[in-house]
């Protein structure tokens, strides 16, 4: 037998609003960077998440916060 859970990581980020296109320049769009990543308040390695957790996160922020 087999038992799963999902559990959330508490993580901290940083957030860099995009520059709007002009004339002689495309834009840049937002950036996210996550900083710190906590499991049950134990910090864990940014190395040791996924490409696929980190992305998770990053969308996170993009539709909860900004």
């Amino acid at each position: 037998m087999t038992i799963s859970t999902e559990t959330s990581f508490d993580f901290e980020f940083k957030y860099t609003p995009g520059v709007p296109a002009t004339r002689d320049y495309p834009g840049d769009g937002p950036e996210v960077e996550i900083l710190t990543v906590r499991l049950n308040g134990v910090v864990i390695p940014i190395e040791a998440i996924t490409a696929e957790q980190y992305e998770e996160m990053v969308q996170h922020v993009h539709e909860h916060y900004y």
